[in-house]
C-alpha cells in the first residue's frame, strides 16, 4: 500500500478556531472581552467566568434546571478584590429577554450591579470603572 494518500492531520487548535469562526456573534463577542480581561488582569486575585444557562434541548434544559443552572443569568461574573459584578453580552441585533430582565432586577435587589455591553470598548469601560 505504498501508494495510499495520507489525509493530513489538522492541529487541535486549528480544528477549534474553525469551529468557533461559525459561533454566534455574541460568543465571538464573549471570547474577545475575556481575552482581554484574561491578558490585562493575569493574576490570582481577579477572576472572570461564563454563568452557562442557555440550552436549546429540552431535555438538556430540563437536566440543566434541576441542577441548579438558573435560566437568564448574566453571561460573565466578574470578582475582583473587593467587587463582584455581572455583565450581559448583547450584539447590536440582540436583545434582553423578558427573563433575563427578571434575573437582572433579582441581582439588583440583592445590591449586585449588572451591565449590558455590546462591545469590546464599553467591557473595558465598565471593567476599569469597577477597578
Amino acid at each position: 500500500m505504498k501508494n495510499e494518500i495520507k489525509k493530513p492531520i489538522i492541529p487541535f487548535w486549528a480544528r477549534v478556531n474553525t469551529y468557533f469562526e461559525k459561533m454566534p456573534e455574541e460568543y465571538k463577542l464573549q471570547k474577545t472581552c475575556v481575552d482581554w480581561f484574561n491578558f490585562s488582569f493575569n493574576s490570582k486575585d481577579y477572576i472572570i467566568y461564563h454563568i452557562k444557562n442557555q440550552e436549546k434541548n429540552g431535555l438538556v434544559r430540563c437536566v440543566n434546571k434541576m441542577i441548579g443552572v438558573v435560566s437568564g443569568m448574566p453571561d460573565l461574573h466578574v470578582i475582583l478584590p473587593n467587587k463582584d459584578f455581572y455583565i450581559e453580552l448583547k450584539t447590536s441585533k440582540g436583545k434582553t429577554s423578558a427573563e433575563q430582565l427578571l434575573i437582572h432586577n433579582k441581582l439588583k435587589t440583592l445590591n449586585k450591579d449588572v451591565y449590558t455591553c455590546n462591545s469590546l470598548d464599553s467591557f473595558i469601560d465598565i471593567v476599569k470603572k469597577n477597578l
